[in-house]
C-alpha cells in the first residue's frame, strides 16, 4: 500500500497557494515569509501553528492566537479527513484523499461482489454475504493499522487529543519561566509513545519534569511551585506511564 498523501487546501482567503502538499514531518503555518503554509494578513501570526506527522495522521498545535478546528477553539487537535481549520480570515480544509479513497474501493467492492454472486445463485447470498463481510473488516483493520490507527484507534485519537488539550491548558496556567520548551518536550513525548518502551516514555517526563524553570519569585516557595499545574500534569502522565509495564 502506498503512503497516504495529505493537503492543506485554502478554502477561502487570498494565500499564495491554493493547494498545499505537506511532505515534511513538521508544517509552520503564518504570515512568515519562510513559513511552508504562508498566510497573509494583519489576522495572522508569523507563526501561528504548527502541523506535526505522527504515524499517518498530521496533530495541530496552536503557537498563537486563535485557531478553530471544524467550529471549536483547540490547543492542539488531531487533523482528520475533511477537517476545516478557520484561522483569522482564513478557512483551510485538510485533505487525506488516498485513505477515504481505499476505504470507499473497499466498500464499492465488496458491495459488487455481493450483488453479482446473488443475481447467479441466490441461495449463496447469506453465506457470501457474511464472509465478504469478514474480509472487509479484515481489510479495514489492516488499513487502519497502517495509518497508525488500529481497532479503537478513534478512542486512542480522542484520548491522545483530551491529553493535548489538558497540557495546553496546564501551560496557560503555569508561572514556568519555560513552560513553551516543556510543552514542546511533552508533545515529542506524546508523539514518540507508540514507538518507544515505557520505561523511555517515563524518562523522557522525567527529564520534563526536572527540566521546569520556576519564576524568581515563585523559586523561594516550594508550596506555589508544588501546585504549579504544569508541574502536576507532569507527575501525573508520568505515573500513568508506569503501568504500562504490567
Amino acid at each position: 500500500m502506498k503512503d497516504s498523501k495529505h493537503y492543506i487546501v485554502v478554502v477561502s482567503g487570498k494565500a499564495d497557494q491554493k493547494r498545499y502538499e505537506l511532505t515534511k514531518g513538521s508544517i509552520h503555518a503564518g504570515s512568515d515569509p519562510a513559513c511552508d503554509i504562508r498566510l497573509p494578513g494583519p489576522d495572522i501570526a508569523p507563526l501561528h501553528f504548527l502541523l506535526q506527522l505522527s504515524g499517518d495522521r498530521y496533530i495541530l498545535v496552536r503557537k498563537d492566537r486563535s485557531v478553530q478546528v471544524n467550529g471549536r477553539e483547540v490547543g492542539q487537535a488531531v487533523l482528520n479527513h475533511n477537517d476545516t481549520i478557520k484561522v483569522g480570515g482564513f478557512v483551510l480544509s485538510y485533505q487525506q484523499p488516498d485513505l477515504a479513497e481505499q476505504s470507499k474501493t473497499l466498500r464499492d467492492g465488496a458491495g459488487g461482489a455481493t450483488e453479482q454472486d446473488a443475481a447467479a445463485n441466490p441461495r449463496k447470498r447469506s453465506n457470501l454475504t457474511m464472509i465478504l463481510l469478514a474480509v472487509y473488516l479484515v481489510a479495514m483493520s489492516l488499513l487502519l493499522a497502517y495509518a497508525g490507527v488500529f481497532m479503537g484507534g478513534d478512542g486512542d485519537n480522542d484520548m491522545l487529543q483530551k491529553r493535548l488539550q489538558e497540557l495546553d491548558k496546564a501551560c496557560q496556567n503555569s508561572h514556568l519561566v519555560n513552560k513553551d520548551e516543556i510543552r514542546d518536550m511533552v508533545m515529542e513525548a506524546f508523539l514518540a509513545e507508540t514507538r518507544v518502551p515505557w520505561q523511555e516514555m517515563h524518562r523522557r517526563l522525567k527529564t520534563a519534569l526536572n527540566s521546569t524553570v520556576p519564576t524568581a519569585a515563585d523559586a523561594y516557595d516550594e508550596k506555589i511551585l508544588a501546585e504549579d499545574p504544569l508541574r502536576l500534569f507532569l507527575l501525573d502522565e508520568a505515573r500513568r506511564v508506569v503501568p504500562m509495564a504490567k
